[in-house]
């Protein structure tokens, strides 16, 4: 009996553990974002793509989500995009909804493009207010804005833009924006 059960133990604890861990992003908007593929798009279909494991099982893999294009912000000039990303959050994974526009934050390594959730820590706002107006903004870190130390008021502004507290704010912001450009209704 005890073999039995140390067997389903070891067979049920025997898949790789996976935990998100983002670093938050610090710094420039500019400099976060520099390099990478960013753009408005529209999710159109998401597919599986399994990929073997070390014994020949196709359990492991990455979604592949296709989006039309709404509009361009940086290294892109396609009209339809194909992301490559996880599903399962434990993984930084994303599930994109069908049909609502979503900003994308992609790398391209091998002209394939790949996002996480790790890449969408920095408010949307704040990403097109750089790639479309050239404001750039300074990151304040978590600590920065956490600590019990005097601040000045310029860092108290900042962590006013990017705190708990404004994510309602800036979400509105994003989504005034996304319809004054004719992606939204």
């Amino acid at each position: 009996m005890y073999r039995f059960l140390l067997a389903v133990m070891l067979a049920l604890t025997s898949a790789p553990a996976w935990a998100c861990s983002c670093i938050p992003a610090k710094g420039w908007v500019s400099e976060a974002v520099a390099d990478h593929v960013v753009f408005v798009g529209t999710a159109l279909q998401t597919t599986f793509q399994p990929l073997p494991d070390g014994d020949g099982r196709s359990i492991y893999g990455q979604a592949v989500t296709k989006f039309e294009v709404n509009y361009p912000l940086q290294l892109m000039n396609e009209s339809n995009a194909f992301v490559r990303h996880q599903q399962d959050g434990a993984a930084c994974g994303m599930n994109f909804n069908m049909g609502d526009p979503t900003l994308i934050i992609a790398w391209k390594p091998n002209d394939t493009l790949l996002t996480n959730s790790c890449s969408y820590s920095i408010p949307n706002i704040l990403i097109k207010d750089w790639l479309v107006d050239g404001n750039d903004f300074d990151l304040p870190t978590y600590e920065d804005c956490n600590s019990d130390d005097v601040k000045s008021v310029e860092l108290e502004d900042r962590c006013k833009v990017t705190g708990w507290d404004a994510d309602r704010e800036n979400y509105k912001k994003w989504n005034d924006w996304l319809r004054q450009n004719g992606v939204t209704n």
